[in-house]
């Protein structure tokens, strides 16, 4: 029994932030005048985020940035900010995420929808003069045991201003940290609940209040659990382990490629060219590694993982070179991927494989594409245009049409996320309408929302 086998990744801000703060430097504003802060916090049922926004102003106008300190304390860039007496709106473009808002007659809170992608969130902004403190207060550790297996947890708890007590779950033995267990303790009865696995557990304190003894239940299992107080000092961080990254003295030699797109001039990307090393100067057979949906870096960055280096590592040993690339807008690439679609996309791997036809080390009869999940979609698309594609490789690639990918994945997330059954059937229906009128070449009017 595993206690988290399941998906555990909470839609939304929680996930696409974290990637993208992994595969980008957080940005300094100080050059700028702060002019406002709002403090609000995204309940995502399976988990609730602490968003920090703060609003400044120059001579060429409004910027911002928005920070999870739940997730990470790094910046996220805020675009088309716009802020009046009625209205409080922005965009995070990179991970096509928007806000849109409206002020209460005291212009001290603005009430609207957190937007991504088929998910939207009631969410209040506050006006502040700083941002609320949550205290870290208590730390609790156990070690439960399921058949050959032993789980390592920590709880700990933390209090806000108001006094109300947040917990944060680690499983150190599968690498796994700071889920959102809400907590409900009354005397010496102990409780918290992990939404994003189903699992709850519920315990008793003991009378010197360093022990907790309960049961940990989940999918039908209940296993005993005890828990003891830690202090402060004691409480570990957890560094996930990554034995896969490829480390110093590397089996490659890297290159840094510059690509301007040729069909799309205001997207310039930039990648690594990696070929074997102590195998002669080539030329090699290459392989173009095409990320899946969502905006990635050229490591395929995600929760500490490089999956994308991993790989190109691999095939370094295996005689073949690789070429890796941030995608638009992100890392070192220019462009704006939130209004790229797939078309656009396969464009800017045509327009890499051009650029490797004319590299000496590159084998121009042997280059490979590898596509991993939308990528997996990408890499046919360009070899049925194109006759130079010795060989495509689909990682994860979808096997049925894209309105039944679409269909499946926001009935899963919507599901998972908590949201009500007749409402995720209503927005399936809506969504199959919107397609239906797509296929037939139509536009989308209010008149087909309205159908």
């Amino acid at each position: 029994m595993l206690p988290f086998n399941r998906s555990i990744q909470p839609f939304c801000f929680a996930i696409v932030v974290l990637s993208t703060l992994l595969a980008s430097p957080g940005v300094v504003y100080s050059q700028h005048a702060t002019l406002d802060k709002y403090y609000g916090v995204l309940d995502l049922k399976v988990e609730r985020l602490r968003m920090h926004v703060v609003i400044q102003k120059d001579a060429s106008g409004l910027s911002g940035y928005a920070i999870s300190p739940d997730q990470s304390e790094e910046e996220m860039k805020l675009e088309s900010i716009a802020l009046d007496d009625e209205n409080f709106s922005f965009e995070m473009k990179p991970v096509r995420a928007k806000f849109e808002g409206k002020f209460n007659e005291e212009k001290t809170e603005a009430s609207g929808k957190f937007k991504q992608g088929f998910g939207s969130f009631d969410l209040t902004f506050r006006k502040v003069e700083r941002f609320p403190k949550v205290t870290h207060i208590e730390s609790w550790t156990g070690i439960m045991k399921a058949g050959p297996q032993e789980f390592d947890f920590q709880l700990r708890i933390m209090k806000d201003e108001d006094g109300k007590q947040i917990g944060r779950l680690d499983s150190f033995s599968e690498q796994i940290g700071n889920l959102y267990a809400p907590i409900d303790a009354k005397q010496s009865r102990f409780k918290f609940s992990i939404p994003a696995t189903g699992a709850t557990y519920e315990g008793k304190l003991s009378e010197d209040k360093k022990t907790i003894t309960g049961n940990w239940k989940q999918r039908g299992a209940e296993l005993p659990l005890e828990l003891k107080s830690v202090s402060l000092t004691e409480t570990r961080a957890l560094k996930q382990n990554r034995p896969q990254t490829p480390k110093e003295p590397f089996d490659f030699d890297s290159t840094d490629v510059e690509v301007t797109s040729k069909k799309h001039k205001d997207v310039k990307l930039s990648g690594t060219l990696t070929t074997p090393k102590d195998k002669g100067d080539g030329p090699f057979p290459t392989a173009i590694l095409i990320s899946g949906s969502g905006p990635q870096d050229r490591d395929c960055t995600l929760y500490g993982h490089k999956s994308f280096l991993v790989l190109a590592d691999h095939f370094a040993k295996q005689g073949i070179a690789t070429l890796r690339y941030d995608e638009r807008g992100i890392g070192k690439s220019m462009g704006n991927f939130a209004e790229a679609n797939t078309r656009d996309l396969a464009d800017d791997v045509s327009s890499l494989i051009d650029t490797l036809k004319s590299n000496k080390k590159v084998d121009a009869k042997k280059i490979v594409l590898v596509g991993h999940s939308e990528g997996g979609l990408i890499a046919p698309m360009v070899a049925s245009e194109r006759d130079d594609v010795a060989a495509i490789v689909m990682l994860a690639g979808p096997t049925v049409d894209g309105e039944k990918v679409v269909l499946n994945q926001t009935r899963k997330i919507q599901t998972e996320s908590g949201i009500d059954k007749s409402a995720i059937d209503a927005q399936a229906k809506m969504m199959k309408t919107f397609f239906a009128e797509i296929k037939s070449g139509n536009e989308i009017t209010d008149i087909t929302i309205n159908t």
